[in-house]
């Protein structure tokens, strides 16, 4: 009786029969709501398993597994679900780290088999590992990686401080274009500039000759671009024509990877901007700009490394598979403090650091910071989706994820999101990717 079980579900005759079948063979609480169980789990936990339902208001079973898991990382999670959310329950094992979904209505002795294999795993569990590491723990593997990795971000942080190496700097005109922005100047003045650019000013009139936003007549000039582009649409194109040429590299080693990198950012602008005009709330930075830079600290990365490697600074030749890992670990902090040398704010830099972590970004972030998170966030991963850059077929449904669900966002606004994504993509691929 000393196994402690938690079940969840918003109906209470049901919680009746858990308690009525399994009092005498387990220690069983219950809750009615996410909220209640999260308030019980951490004033009468630890629980061994905790099983909850997947349909609840307010907040489902995955975002309930998802703040779980900071509280109770060792508990093992169950949920149960109606045969409609069968598919999408398999594609959030990941998100809520699930270790096991039933399908309702589920016998009795079903339910019980799957408490009894999950208090078995509960016992197998080391107890120094945490959340992150409870459904793949493979000690070996692990030390042998993490040894490569810190060796080369090791190797990057030492040049970094030593000033061996210089982080990128954003390129002038884009420096010279924000601050005229932010600054409030005029139109004149902005376009005066950007004529000093040959290939954005071209790009620009071609742009605004283009059938999205071609008028009765062939523009030639760069004043009636910006006129027909309107302001924000032109910060767009400044700022990715500007970033552009950043990924461009001339070792070989990284060129398929930069290519898709660059897609991969500007299809999460477009994404996120596409994302902010279907949503009720209000973002203080533009939600393109956010999404262009969400992944600069792997640019960052890149350059870095591959200048670390024409010095010398490693013993010996590393793997491609290693470097592209320990970008992935450390994108983001790299990613806000090169947004940080270009003089973004903090709130701009703090949403760059945290898109890979959003509980954790949210225990950092407030206000406006917290929906331009959610937008970067659910702009990532419906790229990902997509394919575009780097592709993600194992994710699950956009709809379950808690930035779609923060921001109120069900599966036809994303259907069609992803389409209008597809169809820009399309159409500015002639002039900016």
């Amino acid at each position: 009786m000393s196994d402690k079980i938690l079940f969840v579900d918003d109906d209470e005759n049901i919680l009746d029969t858990y308690k009525r079948l399994f009092r005498k063979k387990f220690n069983v609480d219950t809750a009615k709501n996410a909220d209640e169980a999260l308030d019980i789990v951490e004033k009468k936990g630890p629980y061994i398993v905790i099983i909850s339902d997947f349909r609840m208001p307010d907040m489902d079973g995955i975002q309930f597994f998802y703040y779980l898991k900071e509280i109770a990382p060792k508990s093992v999670r169950i949920m149960l679900t109606g045969f409609a959310d069968k598919d999408t329950a398999v594609r959030a094992v990941s998100e809520g780290k699930i270790f096991r979904f039933l399908v309702k209505p589920c016998k009795p002795e079903v339910v019980e088999d799957a408490i009894n294999s999950a208090i078995k795993y509960y016992n197998a569990i080391p107890e120094e590992l945490d959340s992150k590491t409870i459904d793949v723990y493979q000690p070996d593997v692990i030390e042998e990686n993490k040894s490569k990795k810190i060796d080369i971000i090791a190797e990057v942080r030492k040049s970094l401080k030593k000033d061996d190496i210089i982080l990128p700097a954003l390129p002038d005109m884009q420096f010279k274009f924000k601050r005229l922005i932010e600054m409030g100047s005029d139109v004149q003045i902005i376009v005066d500039l950007l004529k000093q650019d040959v290939s954005i000013s071209s790009k620009l009139i071609s742009l605004s000759n283009s059938s999205f936003y071609r008028g009765l007549k062939e523009n030639k000039t760069l004043d009636k671009a910006i006129q027909r582009l309107g302001l924000t649409i032109t910060r767009n194109c400044v700022e990715s024509i500007g970033n552009r040429s950043l990924y461009i590299h001339s070792n070989k080693k990284y060129m398929e990877f930069m290519k898709q990198l660059w897609e991969h950012s500007i299809s999460s602008a477009y994404a996120a901007q596409l994302i902010s005009e279907q949503i009720s709330y209000k973002l203080k930075n533009d939600a393109f700009t956010l999404g262009l830079f969400h992944d600069i600290g792997k640019l960052v990365l890149v350059q870095v490394i591959s200048e670390l490697e024409k010095k010398g600074k490693f013993k010996e030749e590393i793997k491609i598979e290693d470097i592209l890992e320990t970008i992935k670990l450390h994108h983001c902090e790299f990613g806000a403090v090169v947004l940080r040398k270009w003089e973004y704010v903090e709130n701009f830099v703090k949403v760059c650091l945290y898109h890979e972590d959003l509980h954790k970004g949210l225990q950092e972030l407030s206000g406006y910071s917290v929906n331009e998170l959610h937008v970067v966030h659910l702009a990532n991963n419906l790229v990902k989706r997509v394919g575009y850059g780097e592709s993600d077929p194992l994710a699950e449904d956009l709809e379950y994820l808690e930035s779609a669900q923060y921001l109120q966002l069900n599966r036809l606004i994303i259907e069609k999101i992803k389409e209008m994504l597809v169809e820009k993509m399309k159409e500015d691929k002639e002039y900016l990717v």
